[in-house]
């Protein structure tokens, strides 16, 4: 296994034994990432109109704060959740454009929190986290419920390019199309009573729609339909 992950980051292993001393190990890696990290202000001022909202789920701190980190200095927001039922509430307190999950957590796997999510919200694009991604692909084992597989352990770079694949869009600009259409029309808005609250519940509402549903413009407050404010 050890063996594999140092193959994926195009690295060198050599054994050196001597008896009754033991053995060393010496294992080479390429100093690839930190040229990715040096070029992150470029990747965020390119990025800067497809700024996410995410949810990172892993039972480990320390993976879910380096999937934090690659995602923060890309300018992308992020919450935390260390379990799938926290990952839940934090799912129904708010919106999120992405879920990135681990697969082997307690109690909820990342596949059973993610067919959770879909029935939700069929639209929420999910990235799933294991160490065995690789394994997976190649026999075929991707969970309907998860949109792409990433190996751990994940690089910034491979992340980035999941990020790309994924194809993630901010749900934030469904909110600035409702309160845009509020401020256009003031007495709309007085009359029908629309609060923040309410653009926000109509831009999840957006989310959890169908396919079809969402390959439509939304309406403009006041227009009745299954996302109107009205």
């Amino acid at each position: 296994m050890v063996y594999g992950i140092i193959q994926r980051h195009g690295g060198t292993i050599a054994i050196e034994s001597e008896l009754g001393a033991g053995s060393t190990f010496s294992i080479h890696l390429p100093m690839t990432e930190q040229a990715a990290v040096n070029d992150s202000s470029k990747r965020q001022a390119e990025s800067a109109s497809v700024l996410l909202h995410v949810l990172v789920v892993d039972d480990e701190p320390r993976v879910a704060q380096t999937i934090s980190d690659y995602l923060t200095i890309d300018g992308h927001t992020v919450e935390i959740a260390h379990d799938g039922l926290d990952a839940l509430e934090k799912f129904h307190q708010g919106w999120f454009d992405l879920v990135v999950t681990d697969l082997a957590m307690p109690g909820m796997s990342g596949d059973g929190l993610a067919g959770t999510i879909k029935q939700i919200a069929p639209n929420q694009p999910i990235i799933l986290l294991t160490g065995f991604g690789d394994m997976m692909k190649a026999s075929g084992e991707k969970p309907a419920s998860v949109d792409i597989i990433v190996s751990k352990p994940v690089t910034l770079t491979t992340f980035r390019e999941a990020l790309n694949q994924v194809g993630a869009k901010p749900l934030q600009h469904v909110v600035d199309h409702y309160k845009g259409a509020a401020n256009d029309k003031e007495e709309m808005k007085d009359e029908n009573h629309t609060t923040d609250d309410d653009i926000t519940s109509a831009a999840r509402a957006f989310q959890e729609s169908g396919p079809s549903a969402r390959d439509e413009q939304p309406n403009r407050i006041g227009e009745k339909d299954s996302t109107s404010l009205g």
